[in-house]
């Protein structure tokens, strides 16, 4: 468990920061939104889920994309179909 204070406790890892202005604007990355459903019911209003991520500072940001980057040209699916490592027989 993580806290800050007595009143604030998180399941998750943590770090986190009391207030976002001791977070640099640089340091900082929208990755993605995506539209949901409270509780996944679509009778009800949609909410925006935001997904992002926030760094130290802005070198650490700079790193993280670039192994992102790196991740990316070494995605297994697009390998096996760019090398034809996959193939589909119709007759089996």
């Amino acid at each position: 468990l993580y806290h800050v204070g007595d009143e604030w406790w998180d399941l998750c890892a943590g770090p986190h920061v009391e207030h976002t202005g001791q977070i640099s604007p640089k340091a900082v990355d929208l990755q993605s939104v995506a539209g949901a459903y409270w509780r996944g019911d679509e009778s009800k209003a949609m909410l925006t889920r935001i997904y992002g991520t926030a760094w130290e500072t802005p070198a650490q940001l700079k790193a993280y994309k670039q192994a992102l980057v790196e991740a990316k040209k070494r995605d297994h699916r697009v390998l096996g179909k760019k090398l034809d490592l996959f193939s589909i027989q119709e007759d089996a």
